[in-house]
């Protein structure tokens, strides 16, 4: 037995030795992660931006890393869409960025395809490039139905599927959805403020209306919610009245 101490003790120090090994690239990784959410917490869009990456190069296998990737790109992109007017070489990073926030988005939903937010967050990317990218819509959908199918009782993913096709202006289609976000949440204001627009633009001003007023009885009294749905109840009331004055002989 005196032979057993020598043997098991190198074969412990090797085999601690090759887990701590496959362990740091994930360690690495998870520093790198944590500092990216640092940076972006404190509106660093370019640091968190490359710390991210950083921690997808230790470790390749992570969804979160990949959906979070995506979400710093859409907002770098979008954050530097507001220069006016850009430079050549911030077009050329925009569109690189916007490219990588789908190529993560997609990923994050390989490595993870049973996850709805996941599927969401791809759906959320291809919508904010409508009229950007060719069928962003289309696939804007297809991923948002994906999320339906695996999480149906959300009311949110049925109002952004009604979003996409009220900004195809499929005002009846759009209408089916927000209605359906409202079955799931009854008490939802932004099914019904978004309900109200797609009735209104279908010439149903008194059903919108209706909706619109579900929307303030639900919204915080005073906030900016609750203001801007009042001034459009306002402009509707105006218009009604004036197509009723019009249509007076």
């Amino acid at each position: 037995q005196w032979l057993t101490g020598p043997i098991i003790k190198p074969t412990l120090a090797i085999a601690c030795g090759l887990i701590l090994f496959l362990l740091l690239p994930y360690f690495r990784a998870e520093l790198s992660y944590q500092q990216s959410l640092d940076a972006l917490s404190q509106n660093q869009p370019q640091a968190a931006y490359q710390k991210n990456l950083s921690a997808i190069q230790f470790f390749p296998y992570k969804d979160s890393y990949h959906l979070t990737l995506s979400q710093i790109s859409l907002a770098w992109a979008n954050a530097l869409s507001q220069n006016s007017p850009l430079s050549t070489e911030q077009k050329t990073l925009v569109g690189q960025l916007l490219g990588q926030a789908i190529n993560q988005a997609k990923l994050a939903v390989t490595l993870a395809p049973n996850k709805a937010s996941h599927w969401e967050n791809l759906g959320i990317i291809y919508k904010n490039l409508i009229g950007v990218a060719q069928d962003a819509d289309r696939w804007s959908l297809a991923a948002f139905n994906s999320a339906s199918g695996l999480n149906p009782a959300s009311p949110i993913l049925q109002l952004e599927i009604g979003g996409v096709y009220f900004t195809q202006k499929d005002y009846e289609k759009a209408e089916r959805f927000f209605q359906n976000s409202l079955f799931l949440k009854k008490d939802y204001s932004n099914g019904f403020y978004n309900l109200a627009l797609s009735q209104h633009a279908q010439g149903k001003l008194n059903q919108a209306k209706e909706s619109l007023k579900q929307t303030i009885s639900l919204t915080t009294p005073g906030s900016t919610d609750f203001q801007n749905a009042q001034k459009q109840l306002s402009l509707w009331n105006q218009e009604q009245a004036t197509s009723s004055s019009q249509l007076s002989p």
